[in-house]
């Protein structure tokens, strides 16, 4: 999966959870502060989102501040985890 997929997922699963429309949205789109301002009930919702959608969960060290700044950072994440289970994966 790409870069654009993944960023083009995780904008379908904001755009539900906010009142924000789907043109605010672009990589550094910040998650809180002076962006979408995201309460913890959409943080929640988000990562859980993202961890059913690939069918992986984050880490407890992944709860860190600057995986979650902005949309490109949570992408990023995202396709940390997305490049490990390709090359874990049988074949």
């Amino acid at each position: 999966m790409d870069r654009d997929a993944v960023f083009n997922q995780i904008v379908a699963f904001l755009a539900e959870t906010t009142s924000h429309p789907r043109s605010e949205f672009r990589p550094g789109t910040r998650l809180f502060d002076g962006g979408l301002k995201l309460d913890s009930f959409a943080t929640v919702e988000l990562i859980s989102r993202i961890e059913e959608e690939y069918d992986f969960e984050f880490s407890d060290e992944d709860f860190i501040p600057e995986n979650f700044v902005d949309l490109s950072t949570v992408c990023s994440l995202v396709e940390t985890y997305l490049a490990a289970a390709r090359q874990n994966a049988p074949g």
